[in-house]
């Protein structure tokens, strides 16, 4: 083609390239031109003369024929969003390929969609009034917004399209109806404990919601509760005798207390009604039985070891504890036992020789020792009878066998590398261990080896290309490299047979594709709060990288937010009324402030929707005094209380702080005061001699007036009304050595001694303190015989004796009975 005809084809082009384009234009066309149908236009470029190629291949776009070098108008959509724009680009036939790739012809903006609200339709640009609920409570206001249709998309969040205040709603009480803002009265409980008073309060209705929490219409004061001890009914303010266990063990007293009852509730803690004392308990040992007080001899072991000395103890039984702790009746001593070596027995003091091991390695020596046997016990350690010395062994490496101090020849390698030597030695057996570490029976060197390059053999010595990669990026340059095969070892790095240049890459935006070369208006967000504008920025795409760095491909300003207030919607520019409190105290006034919405933000701080005002407080029954013992204690005083008003001598009161709480008294106690009891004395002869509290008597006895014998014993210490007597107990017999008499012994009774029963083992003392052998006597006896009758009989009256009528030996005669005896005999004489 000569240089005249190339000016004269790129002439054409720009002509037809130009009349194609609006003019002025230099960006994306506006929605209402990217609308134009351009598909009659001709792009086909021709002109005459034989230097243009005949044999170039046309295109294809959506049935119509674009020629070799001629360009077509493309669209990315053929419909586009209302408020968006048509995306082109321009397509050029290049020998059958079209550059680009939109797919269509045509493209045109779609109107503005209508909304939908409560079946009503609402067309783009109109508004509807709409409310957030369709009833709102008694006392608050219906609030509404205006909703704007902008393409099918409703402003707003109200849902209802009608609102209605509710009436105010009454309260249910057990079964009653309470008026919206009437009154009832509640009770907390049905029923209260005995001494406890009813709690009530005034509930009001205010709107369905009742003030208050009492849940009863009625109160009742329980009656005092009786106790229950020990299946027995206890009425309220009784007492009763309990103790702290049922039985005692041996040498121990039962321990109890008074428990009062007070309204259910028993004072104190003992559990049983009554006590006894157990019997002192026998002991077991060895299948024998061992009474309380007697002992037992009792070994550690049945027998010891021979050598050993069986040792005991005394073991001794209490109230049915066995002290010691040995549990054998007796104990043998054992005979010295014999040895056991290998299945042979070896006596007591007898030795027997042994080895360390039963065989020895070759060139070893075996070792052995004596063993004794002393009581089964055999020192030493070998543990063996016999010992040989093993035959030296032979060696096995390959399946070949080599005699002890045979050698044989062995390489380090089975096969080398080309171009290494065989590595060989000489390895010698010495009893099983066989000398050096080579174990291949031949060696034999390698052929060089090829190589592998993506699926090809590349041979020994031979090159090949390589690139570094597969394909470079658009405007980059492929890179290359001579590998050369060397025994098996590929020289270089590069990995890839052949390398290509890549196309240009388009770039991607929100879903839409940008050819390289191609620019798009972007948005920093995809709104702004209202009252702010929308920032924009233009991207260019350059080989697949987008410029800028805003994201949205559109933007609109935000409506002003509205408030919400106690789950009500206030609109931005509403006011709505908020009180500090929900409900202020009796004769107090609430306070309130008007808060308005300002774009989401609710001025002030009052935070309640409505405030009411208590009811009157109930008038405060002031806590309840106590009385203890015709004494007023106050409502949290305290007073002392005992448990008894007196003790006896040498205890201690028990004394305890009784608190009041409102009219109840804590503890159980009932005495104001308590005194120790003064010591007692004591009394002998039935009480006709006091002897106080501290002080010592003697007494004696005589048989006869003129026989000499005589008994002594010393009562010593009157102790708080008994006698602590001393044991020793002397007698003397006229002339004889004195005779000591033993204490009386259990079962053994002191009694009131019967005067005729002279045996000169009593003591005692006559009414007028005198030792002599006549009236009432006070002493030991060893049984019954000798004592008085408890009960005994009436005196009989003395027989008179004729020669001496007014004589009686009954010596406690009184004077009276005498004179009266005097008058009858002078009677008689007459």
């Amino acid at each position: 083609m000569t240089v005249s005809k190339q000016i004269t084809l790129i002439a054409l082009l720009a002509v037809a390239i130009s009349s194609c384009s609006p003019k002025g234009s230099s960006g994306p066309a506006p929605a209402s031109e990217a609308s134009r149908d351009f598909s009659s236009a001709s792009f086909a470029v021709s002109t005459p003369g034989s230097d243009i190629p005949s044999d170039y291949a046309n295109c294809t776009f959506n049935g119509q024929t674009v020629a070799h070098g001629s360009s077509v108008n493309a669209y990315q959509n053929s419909t586009v969003a209302y408020g968006t724009y048509c995306s082109a680009e321009r397509r050029t036939c290049d020998n059958g390929v079209l550059s680009g790739s939109f797919q269509y012809a045509t493209c045109s903006v779609a109107a503005p969609a209508s909304c939908l609200f409560n079946g009503q339709t609402v067309a783009h640009g109109s508004s509807v009034q709409a409310y957030p609920n369709s009833t709102v409570s008694y006392n608050q206001t219906c609030q509404a917004e205006t909703r704007t249709c902008s393409n099918g998309v409703l402003s707003g969040s109200a849902a209802y399209a009608s609102c209605s205040v509710n009436t105010a709603a009454s309260c249910l009480f057990n079964g009653q109806t309470v008026a919206h803002g009437s009154n009832v009265q509640a009770f907390a409980n049905s029923t209260v404990a005995y001494g406890q008073t009813c709690s009530v309060e005034t509930r009001t209705c205010t709107d369905g919601i009742l003030s208050g929490s009492n849940a009863y219409a009625s109160c009742n004061v329980e009656a005092a509760a009786s106790c229950l001890f020990n299946g027995q009914t206890v009425a309220h303010g009784q007492a009763v005798t309990a103790f702290q266990n049922s039985t005692q063990a041996y040498g121990t007293q039962c321990v109890s207390e008074q428990r009062v009852c007070s309204n259910g509730v028993m004072s104190g803690s003992y559990q049983y009604g009554s006590c006894n004392v157990d019997a002192a308990k026998s002991c077991l040992f060895n299948g024998q039985t061992v009474a309380h007080g007697q002992s037992v001899q009792a070994f550690p072991t049945s027998s010891v070891d021979f050598g050993s000395n069986c040792i005991s103890d005394t073991r001794t039984c209490n109230d049915g504890v066995l002290s010691g702790s040995n549990q054998y009746a007796t104990c043998s001593v054992n005979k010295p036992a014999s040895c056991l070596f290998n299945g042979q027995t070896i006596a007591h003091n007898q030795v027997v020789n042994a080895f360390a091991t039963s065989t020895v390695a070759f060139g070893g020596t075996c070792s052995s020792e004596e063993r004794l046997c002393y009581n089964g016990v055999l020192d030493g350690s070998n543990q063996y009878a016999s010992c040989t010395v093993d035959a030296p062994a032979s060696c096995l490496i390959n399946g070949l066998t080599i005699a002890h101090g045979q050698s044989t020849i062995l390489f380090k390698d089975a096969k080398v590398p080309q171009g290494e030597t065989c590595v060989q030695e000489s390895r010698t057996c010495n009893n099983g261990s066989l000398s050096g570490s080579y174990t291949n029976g031949s060696c034999e060197v390698e052929a060089p080896k090829s190589c592998e390059f993506n699926g090809r053999t590349v041979a020994d010595g031979q090159t090949v290309t390589a690139f570094l990669t597969g394909s470079v990026a658009y405007g980059q340059s492929c890179q290359s490299e001579t590998r050369t095969c060397s025994n098996g070892v590929l020289s270089g790095s590069n990995t890839f047979a052949s390398c290509s240049v890549e196309a240009a890459l388009s770039c991607t935006f929100n879903g839409s594709t940008i050819a390289h070369g191609q620019t798009v208006e972007a948005y920093k967000s995809s709104s702004v709060a209202y009252g702010q504008s929308c920032s924009s920025e233009t991207r260019t795409c350059t080989n697949g990288v987008l410029s800028g760095s805003n994201t949205y491909s559109s933007c609109s300003v935000e409506a002003a937010k509205s408030c919400s207030f106690n789950g009500q919607t206030i609109l931005s520019g509403s006011s709505v009324k908020a009180y500090a409190s929900s409900q202020v105290p009796y004769g107090q006034t609430c306070s309130s402030e008007n808060r308005v919405c300002t774009n989401g933000v609710l001025s002030g701080s009052n935070t309640y929707s409505s405030c009411v005002v208590g009811p009157k407080p109930p008038v405060v029954t002031p806590p309840k005094s106590c009385t203890f013992n015709g004494k007023t204690v106050a409502h949290g005083s305290s007073v002392q209380a005992y448990k008894s008003s007196s003790v006896g001598y040498g205890q201690s009161c028990q004394g305890e702080t009784r608190t009041c709480n409102d009219g109840i008294l804590s503890g159980s106690y009932t005495s104001s005061s308590c005194a120790v009891e003064g010591p007692k004395s004591c009394k002998i002869l039935f009480g006709l001699i006091t002897i106080p509290h501290g002080f010592t008597i003697w007494a004696a006895a005589h048989t006869t007036a003129g026989g000499g014998n005589r008994c002594e014993a010393e009562i010593t210490l009157c102790n708080n009304g008994k006698f602590v007597i001393d044991p020793s107990l002397t007698c003397q017999h006229g002339n004889q050595p004195p005779v000591t008499v033993p204490p009386p012994k259990p079962g053994e009774e002191q009694c009131e001694i019967d005067v005729k029963s002279n045996n000169g083992k009593h003591l005692g003392v006559n009414h007028d303190g005198k030792h002599v052998d006549s009236g009432l006597h006070l002493g030991w006896y060893k049984d019954k015989k000798p004592c008085k009758p408890k009960d005994p009989k009436p005196p009989v009256p003395p027989k008179p004796d004729p020669h001496h009528p007014c004589e009686h030996k009954d010596k406690h005669r009184n004077n009276k009975e005498k004179d009266d005896c005097d008058k009858k005999k002078k009677k008689n004489k007459k």
